[in-house]
C-alpha cells in the first residue's frame, strides 16, 4: 500500500453513536451551565427560558442513556462470544506504553513508543469519561425522578451536588479531547467521522496498529510549546470555573443543615459579588467551547453524509 491510501478506523455503528453520545454530552452540558449558573449566562435562559431547557435537558440525558446501553450491551455481547473489545482498554500494556513515552518525550531517551489503535491517553479518555458518565447517569436518574430519594433528603441534595462537580469534571476531561483529538488535527480530525485515516498518518501516530516499519518523526519543539500553551490556558479557564462550581455547591449548606463548610451564609453571594466577573467569564468562555464542539460535531458528520 502506498502512503497517500486510506485505511478503515471506524465503523459506520461506531461514527453514528460517537456523533449521538457526543450531541448528548454537549447539549447537557450547554443545558447544564443555565441550569445551574443562569446568573452568570443569563443570555441562554432569555433566549430559550426555563422550562425548555430543562426540557431540552432531559432528553439530551435520554439520549446519552440509550447510547450508554449500546456500550453495555455490546461489551456484554463480546464477553458471551468471547470477543469483548479490548482495544479502547487500558491494561499492562496501557502502563508500559505509557513509560516509554515519557522517556522518550520527556526524557529523551529510550526508543520511541509505538501505540495500537488507541494511545495511553485515549485508553485514560475513555476509562474515565466511563466511570464519569456513570456516576451522572445514577445522580441524573434520581434528579429526573425525586421519588426515589425524595424521602432522604440529604442523600437527594448530595446526589444533586454529586451532578454538578461530576459534570464540570467530565466538561474538563472533553475540553482536553476535544483540544488533544481535534485541534491538533486542525481544523478538524474528521477520521471519527468518515471512519477513515489515511496510511501516512496511522503509521506517524498508531505505528503498533499497522504492520509498518516506520517510525514516526519528532514533531518539533514548535508543536510542543503551542501544546503546552494550550493546556495551561485551558486549566486557568477551568480552575476559575471550578472554583465557582465549589463555591456554589461545595460550600453550600450542608444537606439537611442550615450550616456551611466555611460558616458562609449565602455562598452564592461571592458569584454574584464584585469579583464575580472573573466567574461571569469563565463560564461564558465555556459555552463557546460547548458551542464550538455542536458546530464542528454537525459538520464533521456532514462530511459522513457527503461521502
Amino acid at each position: 500500500m502506498s502512503g497517500s491510501e486510506e485505511i478503515s478506523r471506524f465503523s459506520a455503528v461506531q461514527v453514528y453513536v460517537h456523533f449521538l453520545m457526543a450531541a448528548a454530552i454537549l447539549i447537557l452540558f450547554l443545558t447544564g451551565v443555565a441550569i445551574t449558573f443562569g446568573g452568570q449566562v443569563g443570555w441562554i435562559v432569555s433566549l430559550l427560558g426555563n422550562e425548555s431547557i430543562i426540557l431540552i435537558h432531559i432528553i439530551a440525558g435520554v439520549a446519552l442513556f440509550v447510547t450508554l446501553l449500546y456500550y453495555l450491551v455490546f461489551a456484554l455481547t463480546g464477553l458471551a462470544t468471547g470477543d469483548f473489545p479490548t482495544k479502547w482498554l487500558p491494561g499492562p500494556s496501557t502502563i508500559r506504553e505509557l513509560i516509554t513515552y515519557v522517556n522518550y518525550h520527556i526524557l529523551g531517551r529510550g526508543p520511541e513508543p509505538r501505540p495500537g489503535k488507541y494511545t495511553w491517553i485515549q485508553k485514560s479518555e475513555v476509562l474515565i469519561i466511563a466511570v464519569e458518565l456513570t456516576v451522572l447517569t445514577a445522580t441524573g436518574l434520581v434528579l429526573t425522578f425525586p421519588g426515589l430519594l425524595l424521602r432522604y433528603r440529604p442523600a437527594f441534595l448530595v446526589a444533586s451536588d454529586l451532578h454538578v462537580v461530576f459534570a464540570f469534571t467530565l466538561l474538563m476531561g472533553v475540553t482536553f479531547h476535544l483540544y488533544d483529538t481535534h485541534l491538533l488535527q486542525f481544523p478538524l480530525d474528521t477520521s471519527i467521522f468518515t471512519g477513515r485515516v489515511s496510511l501516512d498518518r496511522a503509521r506517524e501516530e498508531w505505528a503498533g496498529w499497522v504492520d509498518a516499519g516506520q517510525t514516526r518523526s519528532d514533531g518539533g519543539s514548535g508543536d510542543r510549546f503551542i501544546q503546552v500553551l494550550g493546556v495551561f490556558a485551558v486549566l486557568f479557564v477551568f480552575a476559575v470555573v471550578y472554583s465557582g462550581v465549589l463555591i456554589d455547591r461545595i460550600l453550600a449548606p450542608i444537606p439537611g443543615t442550615q450550616e456551611t463548610l466555611y460558616l458562609l451564609e449565602r455562598p452564592e453571594t461571592i458569584l454574584e459579588g464584585p469579583a464575580g466577573i472573573f466567574w461571569t467569564v469563565g463560564f461564558n468562555l465555556v459555552v463557546i467551547v460547548i458551542l464550538v464542539g455542536l458546530v464542528a460535531l454537525l459538520y464533521g458528520i456532514t462530511l459522513r453524509f457527503g461521502d
